[in-house]
């Protein structure tokens, strides 16, 4: 189902920052505050072509500036330019944001947590919200069991509050990444799962000869974050959780507690951040745990992964036994644990 905005233009509107590195000169951030320099460092990540592009707010104001009227001035009107792009090409050194129209699915006025208010602030999000509360709505009238699927929705939305939670690690100028990554993703996946997409289901994969066969279970939309379980014959079963690295860098940082918690229980893992040419950054469960792990998920209800005490992935287990058992098969394994 389309939540009707891409994750891109989300985490687009929520970046503070991108990139590394602070020059010598004065930061933009130092010289017109945390809020304009967030401003223009939004619209410097929505109108630069460049893959590493120097929107970030430690840099001089002056760059960023260069950079959105660069970007801006590439735009033919048939690519639709940003609406501050016609007053940086005319001149401008600031546009204000335009004022954000929100349509979630709760009454913005009544709006009382930080995660309300968050959604608030932006359609993205908001678009999101609506389209899962529109699913929840739909699914509910047809649901045999109203009060679980009512303990279900509780449990997610307590789980997505905790999106607002403060990071140790993380400085305060991603918290707006990391907020709006947490609600985004937490929505979207919960919107998955009460339309019973294909993308709320374990998915089953065998590669190689069937002596030597890699079989794996994934949870999670391709090209973005998911949960995989990797089996191969003679070896332990490896499961990971794996951050898709969008073009403004990873939220995962090696010093972050992270782990897999399953309906309370909870099991620590490990938090691997390569450079930017091995691969992605992932939380990987400890090889002594995957057996105790691997049944907790065919027996439990809701996976979790968690980034210092805070929810940032969801999986339902309702299809994850059917699918494990389908690995075993494909891989020659036993049935039973680990």
């Amino acid at each position: 189902m389309e939540i009707g905005t891409s994750m891109r233009s989300v985490m687009v509107a929520l970046a503070l920052l991108a990139g590394a590195g602070v020059p010598a000169r004065a930061s933009c951030l130092d010289e017109i505050g945390a809020d304009r320099s967030a401003v223009l460092v939004e619209q410097c990540l929505a109108a630069s072509p460049a893959t590493h592009p120097p929107c970030n707010a430690l840099n001089a104001c002056e760059m960023i500036l260069g950079e959105i009227t660069r970007g801006c001035a590439m735009m033919s009107p048939a690519d639709g330019p940003p609406a501050f792009c016609k007053p940086y090409l005319a001149g401008a050194t600031f546009v204000p944001r335009a004022p954000v129209v929100a349509h979630p699915g709760f009454d913005c006025a009544k709006a009382a947590t930080p995660v309300e208010q968050a959604i608030c602030a932006n359609t993205g999000l908001a678009d999101a919200d609506r389209h899962m509360t529109e699913a929840f709505a739909k699914r509910l009238k047809a649901s045999p069991d109203a009060a679980a699927l009512r303990q279900d929705q509780r449990a997610f939305l307590q789980d997505r509050a905790g999106c607002a939670a403060a990071e140790p690690g993380h400085p305060e100028d991603e918290r707006s990444r990391l907020v709006g990554g947490c609600i985004y993703d937490l929505t979207a996946a919960r919107l998955d799962e009460l339309a019973a997409t294909a993308d709320a289901a374990w998915l089953v994969f065998a590669e190689g000869k069937p002596a030597d066969r890699t079989c794996s279970l994934r949870f999670g939309h391709d090209g973005s974050d998911a949960v995989e379980i990797e089996r191969h014959a003679g070896d332990p079963p490896m499961l990971r959780f794996t951050e898709f690295v969008f073009r403004l860098g990873p939220l995962l940082k090696a010093t972050d507690q992270a782990g897999f918690d399953v309906d309370g229980s909870f099991f620590p893992a490990i938090v691997t951040i390569p450079s930017e040419s091995d691969g992605l950054p992932t939380i990987a469960a400890a090889v002594e745990d995957a057996g105790a792990l691997l049944h907790a998920l065919s027996t439990g209800r809701v996976l979790r992964v968690k980034r210092n005490g805070k929810v940032i992935f969801r999986a339902p287990l309702a299809s994850f036994a059917a699918a494990d058992a389908q690995t075993r098969r494909d891989c020659g394994l036993p049935a039973g644990r680990g």
